[in-house]
């Protein structure tokens, strides 16, 4: 695991779980673990020590997340800054077909903007037949 990386470089536990349930499934140094209804961090990569867990979600890193989703899933995310206001936005492209869908939401972070656009993909994708 590199020491360098922060909590931030990596997705949310929300965008975790959206990525699961479209597919995700490249190897990651660290998971979330639910043990006894609280949520944790894990940098163990065999599931028997998962035993006693409710539910493990892979963890990957903000950008591997962003490259599976526009290599695999074929939707490009991309992160903006508003100037004036100093916030985050994302909007993404539909590699098949060309289609672009902006946020109107706003974010503090520019990792809150990512973890925020990995999620409403995901849900794009799940309502969305051709990905």
């Amino acid at each position: 695991m590199n020491k360098e990386l922060q909590d931030s470089d990596y997705v949310s536990l929300d965008a975790a779980i959206a990525l699961k349930s479209i597919g995700f499934n490249l190897p990651t140094h660290t998971h979330y673990y639910v043990r006894n209804g609280k949520v944790m961090v894990s940098v163990f990569s065999s599931p028997k020590t998962w035993n006693d867990c409710e539910k493990v979600h892979d963890r990957p890193i903000l950008q591997k997340a962003v490259e599976w989703l526009r290599e695999t899933r074929n939707v490009s995310l991309r992160v903006s800054l508003l100037l004036l206001s100093g916030k985050w936005f994302f909007d993404y492209l539909d590699l098949v077909d060309g289609s672009y869908f902006d946020s109107d939401d706003h974010y503090e972070t520019y990792n809150e903007a990512l973890n925020a656009g990995i999620c409403e993909i995901c849900e794009y994708i799940k309502l969305d037949g051709r990905h």
